[in-house]
């Protein structure tokens, strides 16, 4: 059986965040980004890049924590994006954009969250997040498009300090666009269904791991590249 096209891709992730106050936080994201698409069986057919992808700083305002006395919790977010990698890889023909470990482009991100606790420990929660992202342009005049997240779960743990969860999350992005042209195979919808397990070592480390599985696609055009089963394992440290 001829294999026509494969994608891979892998993504290692360094985040932080400082409380400025009791109900003010600020975070910072920068990533590494790898990336290999086969077509075909040629040799010419397999593309790789690899190198940092963008940066993230965002403000976070939260006016209600869950406590023993309180069951919601709610945050808010406004985060900027910036282009801190390369968006020119392949040498004199440039890949395509969504190849690149970078977009080029600034964009802004408006984001929240809300949990809700059914016990007074809390360790039944549900909790639902979104986020709406606007895309500027590049310096190729390539601007990807814009996208609204949304997820909603449950999560459980106990005093072993194990944790489990299972998210759906839905996706839906405008079309990509080149001087102010449509992209043709780009745009569409995602629903994803993300089981996770958390396992906090000690007051200071976590471990988490996670995975997506497909539920459904409506992607506009043809032919389009997306993103199938895919898995992440974190490390978290405070300190």
């Amino acid at each position: 059986m001829m294999k026509l096209a494969g994608n891979a891709a892998l993504s290692q992730v360094i985040s932080g965040s400082y409380g400025l106050s009791d109900h003010w936080t600020l975070s910072a994201l920068i990533s590494h980004v790898e990336h290999k698409r086969s077509i075909g069986q040629s040799f010419f057919g397999e593309q790789r890049s690899s190198g940092i992808g963008d940066s993230v700083i965002m403000v976070r305002y939260s006016p209600f924590y869950i406590t023993p006395f309180t069951r919601n919790e709610l945050s808010l977010g406004l985060g900027l994006r910036f282009p801190t990698g390369d968006n020119d890889a392949g040498g004199v023909i440039a890949l395509s954009e969504d190849m690149q470990p970078g977009t080029g482009a600034n964009g802004t991100i408006l984001w929240g969250n809300f949990s809700h606790s059914f016990n007074q420990p809390g360790t039944w929660q549900l909790h639902s997040s979104l986020n709406y992202m606007f895309n500027e342009d590049n310096d190729r005049k390539y601007s990807f498009g814009d996208q609204f997240n949304f997820a909603t779960g449950l999560s459980w743990h106990n005093s072993n300090k194990l944790g489990l969860s299972g998210t759906l999350r839905y996706r839906w992005a405008d079309a990509d666009e080149r001087s102010q042209f449509e992209i043709p195979n780009s745009g569409g919808q995602w629903l994803d269904f993300v089981p996770a397990m958390q396992y906090t070592v000690n007051d200071k480390l976590g471990i988490s791991l996670s995975g997506r599985i497909p539920l459904k696609r409506e992607l506009e055009g043809i032919i389009q590249f997306t993103t199938s089963y895919s898995y992440a394992l974190a490390f978290s440290y405070a300190y």
